[in-house]
């Protein structure tokens, strides 16, 4: 397989090693134009490059978006229909650039265990597919689903501390599951021999990396004991399930008055009326969600999709946060807000993606939809990039389990495709 390296001059040396990394693997021919570039060669022969790749790796760090000519290999990838991975150095996020800020991306702050999340979500399923076996997948995927949410939510975030321990445990299930599986395929005489090579390279990543996130988690597990304070604190699903819908309304007119003064709106120009519809929905929205919620969970538990867990997973991460983007403690009911877009957005991708029947989840979809448009108009536009950036990573997640699944989005009033719930569903 051929994997092309894009990245700014700046990170040089960081694209020299993951190169020299990537062609220790056997069978992974990679291109970098430091070895491969010569004086007096045509900047043709770029674009030559990425359209004979497989896949254009693009090394993003805080200074990359200043990079016109990464801009240029970014969209030259794009035109060739390349699978393009965004792999931060700094953990600095290409929200910016519009190709990459809807992509999974990989983590390669710490290079080992960056370079082993690479080799199981991408080289090693190419491999796969390419030797005919993409059927065998799914004991990747599953590894794969404990080893990002370990890094994004773990060990970067600093989020679900007091989980480290049970994690560790789960990844190390799913490692054992793997490596039994590799051993085999790399043992088994019709195993091909450039396929066997490129298990036994991604292997030799793969294996201390493994043994560095055990260790790393450990660490995290004995710093969330000795800082956890022995709180009972609420679940997100215990303060909805005893929501006041009186008292919520009360709470979201307030908070959308607020919203639309900060906004720069006239509140005298504003009909009582449309205030009350947007309260209205944004209370059914409220209300609905726990049940959203709780069909999800009863749907991981019992699905054979690894992505649906994980995306699950992932959700309850992000709901455990009480510091996130509407903070409760500052908004009161309406802070449930952001939580109620995530439920039911993961809800609806579920739902979009065919994993559950039309009427699994007990809600009016055109209701959701209505309240969803509302939220997204209020809310300042840094708040629902952040959401949506999230929301991105989770149905990356199902794009990778589902054949043929093409989430709709909606264009916003500069044109851009946004990945937000249609207007009409």
């Amino acid at each position: 397989m051929k994997v092309f390296i894009s990245h700014k001059s700046d990170d040089k040396i960081d694209a020299n090693e993951i190169y020299k990394a990537l062609r220790r693997i056997g069978g992974v021919d990679a291109w970098v134009d430091i070895f491969e570039l010569n004086a007096g060669d045509s900047l043709g022969k770029i674009e030559s490059s990425v359209g004979a790749s497989d896949a254009m790796i693009v090394l993003w760090s805080s200074s990359t978006d200043a990079s016109e000519w990464v801009r240029k290999e970014i969209d030259t990838g794009k035109r060739n229909d390349k699978r393009i991975i965004p792999c931060i150095l700094d953990r600095s996020l290409p929200a910016s650039n519009p190709t990459l800020a809807d992509r999974l991306y990989i983590d390669l702050s710490d290079r080992l265990l960056g370079m082993s999340h690479l080799c199981v979500s991408y080289i090693l399923p190419t491999a796969l597919t390419q030797a005919g076996l993409a059927d065998q997948l799914g004991v990747l995927r599953r590894y794969e689903g404990y080893v990002s949410h370990s890094i994004r939510d773990i060990i970067v975030g600093r989020k679900r501390i007091e989980d480290a321990a049970y994690w560790a445990n789960e990844s190390n299930d799913a490692f054992a599951e793997m490596g039994s599986w590799l051993d085999a395929l790399i043992e088994d005489e019709r195993t091909d021999e450039d396929l066997r090579q490129v298990l036994l390279g991604a292997s030799d990543i793969v294996v201390p990396a493994h043994e560095r996130l055990l260790d790393v988690l450990a660490e995290i597990a004995e710093e969330g004991s000795e800082v956890s304070d022995g709180d009972d604190d609420p679940s997100i699903a215990e303060i909805i399930e005893a929501y006041d819908p009186d008292e919520g309304y009360r709470e979201i007119v307030g908070f959308v008055l607020r919203l639309l003064q900060e906004g720069g709106v006239d509140l005298d120009e504003v009909p009582d009326d449309d205030i009350d519809q947007a309260a209205n929905l944004l209370n059914y929205y409220l209300k609905t969600c726990v049940g959203s919620l709780a069909a999800l969970e009863y749907f991981a538990d019992v699905t054979e999709s690894a992505a649906a867990r994980t995306v699950v997973e992932y959700l309850d991460t992000y709901l455990e946060d009480t510091d996130d983007v509407l903070p409760e403690d500052e908004h009161g009911y309406a802070g449930l807000l952001d939580d109620a877009w995530m439920i039911h957005n993961v809800a609806y991708r579920v739902h979009e993606a065919g994993l559950v029947t039309d009427d699994y989840f007990d809600v009016d979809w055109q209701l959701i939809a209505d309240a969803d448009t509302a939220l997204i108009e209020l809310l300042p536009s840094d708040i629902v990039d952040e959401l949506e950036r999230y929301l991105v990573q989770l149905v990356g997640i199902l794009f990778a389990d589902v054949d043929d699944y093409d989430p709709e989005g909606v264009y916003d009033s500069d044109g851009n495709l946004r990945f937000l719930m249609p207007t009409e569903v």
